[in-house]
């Protein structure tokens, strides 16, 4: 288990927030299906650089709002530090909560329709792709 992984399944348990690890079989057929609909063709997985991104923004205080600027339910949330990790998460206020309890880090969130996708990285650069 890497740091990332262990500190966010650290701060899910201690915050009491249900959510759903995938494994790696699932979370290759995500990050392929992401591919598909988010990212330039053959791309590597998940490259920021190869996002096709509809907006971009420098917000510092994005991880403090993400109940403000996602109104979907059902998120992926996913993170790299080793390899991908990612985890199913209820609802935005419970991705706010797992940010707000652990040390900053790019990230990805989307929800399960992929009608969105979010990229934030270590320079509180949000980058927004829809489909």
């Amino acid at each position: 288990m890497s740091y990332l992984e262990a500190e966010i399944d650290e701060s899910l348990e201690n915050l009491g927030i249900q959510s759903r690890k995938l494994a790696p079989k699932n979370l290759d057929i995500l990050i392929t299906s992401l591919g598909n609909v988010f990212f330039c063709e053959s791309a590597n997985p998940l490259d920021p650089i190869q996002l096709r991104v509809n907006r971009t923004e420098y917000k510092p205080d994005f991880w403090q709002e993400v109940s403000k600027n996602i109104e979907s339910d059902q998120l992926i949330f996913v993170v790299f530090d080793t390899s991908y990790r990612a985890w199913e998460i209820a609802s935005p206020q419970h991705l706010e909560r797992i940010l707000s309890d652990t040390t900053g880090y790019p990230f990805w969130v989307t929800d399960m329709s992929f009608r969105f996708l979010i990229y934030v990285d270590d320079h509180n650069c949000v980058s927004w792709a829809y489909p």
